[in-house]
C-alpha cells in the first residue's frame, strides 16, 4: 500500500545527539537539515518544515507524522504562517496529524497559524500517543484575515486526542462556523498543550505565567488541568497574528519546563 503521509519523521538519539532515524517527505512539504542550536547540549534539535504552496485550499488533504523515540528530544517548527483559501461552498481543507513520543522522549510541535481568508474552512485533527513519562509541547493556532468580515467567514474545526499506553486519556475540540468575538476586536486564537503524565507545576507557576497576558498587550490567556492527569493547555485570544505569536512563544518557552523529564534533561 502506497505511503500518502506528506511527511513522515522520526528521531532517535546516537552518541546523546539527538538524529533523525526516517526522514521522508512529498509535496507540499519539505524538510532540510537538522540543527543543534545549542552547543552546550546537543541532546536537543530543531527542524524546520515548509510549505511549497504556504497555503491550503479546499479539498487539499494533509497526512503527516512524527515519532521521537529512545530519549530524543526535538523541536518541529513550521517555516511561515499557512493561508487557508476558500470559496463559497467548497469543502474543507483537512490535516491529519500522528504524534508519537516514546518513555524520556521530548517532542515540540509548533507549526505556524493557519490564516482564514474568506470563506476557508478547515479541520484538523491532531492524534498524540505518549509512552512513558514522554511528554509533548503542542501549539494549536489560528488567525482571521483583517480582509475577513462577519460574512465571509468560514469555518474552523480542531480536534486533539491524546493517549496513553494507547489508553485515551483526551479529547479536545475546537470549532467555530461563524466569527469568534465580533465585536471584541480578537482575530487570533490558539492552544498550546502541555502533554505529559508526570508535570511539574511548582508554586502555581502556570498561572503566574498566564497572568502576564491580561488584555494590556492585546492578548489574553488561561491555563486549565487536563483529564485524567495528561497535563495542561493554555488558551490565547489575541487582537493579531504577531501578538499571538510573541505570546504562544513565550508561553512554549516556560512550559516545556514543566514536563519532569523535559526539566532533568
Amino acid at each position: 500500500m502506497t505511503d500518502t503521509r506528506a511527511l513522515d519523521l522520526s528521531f532517535t538519539t546516537l552518541g546523546g545527539r539527538t538524529v533523525f532515524d526516517r526522514r521522508r517527505y512529498r509535496w507540499p512539504q519539505t524538510v532540510g537539515r537538522l540543527f543543534h542550536l545549542d552547543t552546550s547540549d546537543p541532546g536537543w534539535g530543531r527542524v524546520i518544515v515548509q510549505n511549497a504552496g504556504a497555503s491550503l485550499h479546499p479539498r487539499d488533504h494533509v497526512r503527516q507524522r512524527v515519532v521521537v523515540r529512545d530519549g530524543g528530544r526535538v523541536d518541529v517548527v513550521g517555516q511561515g504562517a499557512m493561508q487557508v483559501n476558500g470559496v463559497p461552498g467548497a469543502e474543507p481543507a483537512v490535516e491529519r496529524t500522528e504524534l508519537e513520543a516514546d518513555a524520556s522522549s521530548t517532542l515540540v510541535y509548533r507549526p505556524e497559524p493557519r490564516i482564514l481568508r474568506a470563506f476557508a474552512r478547515v479541520e484538523q485533527h491532531t492524534h498524540v500517543e505518549l509512552r512513558g513519562d514522554a511528554a509533548v509541547v503542542l501549539t494549536d493556532a489560528v488567525v482571521v484575515h483583517p480582509d475577513v468580515t462577519t460574512e465571509s467567514f468560514g469555518s474552523f474545526r480542531s480536534r486533539v486526542t491524546v493517549a496513553s499506553g494507547g489508553h485515551p486519556g483526551v479529547f479536545d475540540v475546537q470549532y467555530a462556523s461563524s466569527m469568534p468575538c465580533p465585536g471584541s476586536g480578537l482575530r487570533a486564537f490558539a492552544t498550546v498543550y502541555l502533554l505529559c503524565t508526570d508535570v511539574v507545576d511548582e508554586a502555581g507557576a502556570l498561572d503566574a505565567l498566564v497572568h502576564r497576558f491580561d488584555g494590556r498587550s492585546g492578548a489574553y490567556a488561561a491555563s486549565s488541568v487536563l483529564p485524567n492527569g495528561m497535563g495542561h493547555a493554555v488558551r490565547v485570544a489575541a487582537t493579531g497574528g504577531d501578538v499571538l505569536r510573541d505570546c504562544v512563544a513565550s508561553v512554549v518557552g516556560e512550559v516545556r519546563c514543566f514536563a519532569r523529564g523535559a526539566r532533568a534533561a
